[in-house]
């Protein structure tokens, strides 16, 4: 199979048998084709979610036992599974986006200069993405602290079950650091003289937060 192009690359996925997978590859075409052309990526991103999950054929959906929908693209899919009467679980992978925008609001206080980098939720999207919170019969978090953003932001704690991140003890070990006095070392990556001078501001501001924490420690 020849190597797809790079900007398809994040979307196949290797030893997926093909007759397990339904596509419906004109919307992600359609939606690549209206960011190219200067819609806002959430705007396109969200009617895309909401244009596939009408695309789901009911046969598919009476058929199973329960659906899975994912964060972002579940609130039509909720009430399809209702009518069929199924329960949908929701598997939430990033924190809501209240809490982002008040860390986001945070930040341009701090950063003024970042401000056109910081992509707040169109209202469109956030309240989709609370109706499928409330729809949803369970919650799946994949960390501790999606689960604290979505309970903090009104979501009933015992709607979400957390099932954490895995990690391949075969690829990572983990050791006790001595204390041997070295400075803490940090690693910043960064695209760009921009973003580079507007990370070195923030990584500069979180080494002074971790000094003055560490400081306070030992103390």
């Amino acid at each position: 199979m020849r190597t797809p192009p790079s900007w398809l690359g994040n979307r196949v996925v290797d030893h997926v048998p093909g007759d397990k997978i339904r596509t419906v590859p004109r919307l992600e075409l359609l939606a690549l084709l209206r960011q190219k052309f200067g819609t806002e990526a959430q705007i396109a991103l969200h009617e895309r979610n909401d244009n596939f999950q009408r695309a789901i054929p009911d046969d598919e959906i009476a058929q199973s036992d329960v659906v899975v929908g994912f964060d972002t693209s579940s609130s039509i899919l909720a009430d399809r599974a209702a009518e069929a009467r199924r329960a949908l679980i929701l598997d939430q992978t990033i924190a809501h986006p209240g809490s982002k925008n008040r860390v986001y609001e945070s930040i341009k206080k701090q950063f003024p200069d970042w401000s056109d980098d910081l992509e707040v939720r169109a209202a469109s999207v956030g309240a989709a993405e609370d109706a499928e919170h409330r729809k949803a019969n369970r919650i799946v978090a994949a960390s501790s602290f999606t689960k604290s953003t979505l309970v903090e932001n009104g979501v009933p704690a015992e709607k979400i079950l957390l099932n954490p991140y895995g990690v391949d003890l075969r690829r990572f070990s983990f050791s006790e650091r001595s204390r041997s006095g070295r400075p803490f070392r940090f690693l910043l990556g960064a695209e760009g003289r921009r973003t580079l001078d507007r990370r070195t501001d923030y990584s500069n501001s979180c080494v002074k937060s971790f000094e003055e924490r560490k400081g306070q420690s030992r103390g």
